[in-house]
């Protein structure tokens, strides 16, 4: 008789909201609010605003899963340029109804094919982004560094891998991989690399130790560092 396996939920990435913070780079509070929604007051009346996008757990203690963490990415990046909540809210419900998922923006065709709510044109030279539907530009660097640091499934289109540095560089997020936790190229977690480096082992005797090139370790150091800055700046 087959039973379930109590592993794969584990395989689809497991993030903690602070982990999940650090990696998409914002605060923790914020984080919270967005996965639980909150109370605010609007023209002097009390308003409730539901989660920003469901999720495999509910909850604002429980963890992501890495498609979970991919939205999350997006929803960062928007706000970061300028989107305001209630329009990112509405590309999210209008990519899931076009795409019927449950992660559109997880998914390839939210970047490629989604040209019913994305219209990508070139205007004096430079690429614009249009929603059709408000007719609203959206900055295209919202996408280009995603698009960069995300590989797709070839079959599903579902997001796959995260290199947060970049391909160019030997960090990757993925989800069939020590359970989406941050590691080199080889499977070395960065966390371990940084350890060592902060104990104070050279990064030649780092990589003997664990079998791994020199641009591995700068890159897991790199990683580390860029996660206390924004601790830090949190």
């Amino acid at each position: 008789m087959a039973t379930d396996d109590p592993t794969a939920s584990l395989r689809r990435g497991a993030y903690t909201p602070p982990e999940a913070a650090r990696i998409a780079h914002i605060q923790s509070r914020r984080l919270r609010r967005w996965l639980a929604g909150y109370d605010f007051k609007s023209r002097g009346n009390e308003r409730h605003a539901e989660p920003v996008f469901p999720r495999e757990h509910d909850g604002a203690a429980l963890g992501l899963t890495f498609m979970d963490l991919v939205e999350l990415l997006y929803v960062a990046a928007f706000v970061r340029a300028g989107v305001s909540m209630q329009t990112v809210r509405l590309v999210h419900n209008e990519a899931e109804g076009e795409f019927d998922v449950r992660h559109p923006f997880a998914i390839k065709r939210f970047e490629t094919d989604g040209k019913s709510i994305f219209h990508r044109f070139l205007e004096k030279g430079a690429e614009r982004v249009l929603d059709r539907k408000r007719l609203q530009f959206v900055d295209v660097t919202v996408f280009e560094p995603l698009m960069k640091q995300l590989d797709h499934d070839a079959v599903t289109a579902d997001a796959a891998r995260y290199w947060p540095l970049g391909r160019f560089r030997p960090v990757v997020l993925d989800p069939a991989r020590s359970f989406g936790e941050a590691i080199v190229k080889s499977g070395v977690p960065t966390r371990v690399v940084y350890s060592g480096y902060r104990s104070g082992d050279s990064k030649q005797r780092i990589a003997r130790w664990y079998g791994i090139t020199a641009d591995e370790v700068e890159a897991a150091i790199a990683y580390e560092e860029s996660l206390l800055i924004h601790t830090r700046a949190a």
